[in-house]
């Protein structure tokens, strides 16, 4: 099933609330030896995403009969884990520079890839196909709080970003 992003807000009030993990389980947690910076440049990063974390909208609800279902979905990659040049995790979004340039999207606009294989970190400037199961499993990221995961996925390259995949920013 091909899902754009509305497809990921309920109806006002509607959907399952996210049940966030405990602030010690945050994934995705960059090292200095992760961007080869110092400490001190690697903590005023840290500091910096914190502030943009800081400013995502909060309360999202996730739209629970999407659970379990195989979805296609287009958008673009925010990596939060790295093996050398390769992107092993990472958070679709649903416009490029969200949760890095400017404040995250809401929790129910975002999804979480784990053991993402073959996607090099310069593949990050163009829109992706994700493919896969989705869960309603909410995680908390440095980033952001997410409130979908895939399970299975299949990143594919996207020639061009869908005009008809409406955008919440």
């Amino acid at each position: 099933m091909v899902l754009g992003w509305e497809d990921l807000e309920p109806t006002l009030l509607a959907g399952k609330r996210m049940n966030l993990p405990k602030q010690s389980s945050i994934l995705g947690m960059p090292t200095a030896e992760d961007f080869q910076v110092s400490a001190s440049e690697m903590k005023e990063f840290l500091g910096d995403i914190k502030f943009m974390k800081d400013m995502q909208p909060r309360g999202a609800r996730l739209v629970g009969r999407l659970h379990g279902k195989k979805i296609r979905i287009p958008g673009y990659v925010t990596p939060v884990g790295f093996n050398g040049e390769d992107v092993t995790q990472f958070l679709l979004v649903p416009f490029l520079g969200a949760c890095i340039h400017v404040p995250p999207p809401p929790a129910n606009q975002i999804i979480y890839v784990k053991n993402a294989k073959g996607l090099k970190i310069e593949q990050i400037w163009e829109p992706v196909w994700l493919t896969g199961i989705l869960e309603t499993k909410s995680v908390s990221t440095a980033l952001a709080d997410v409130g979908y995961s895939i399970r299975h996925g299949v990143v594919e390259p996207c020639a061009a970003y869908p005009e008809n995949m409406k955008t919440v920013h």
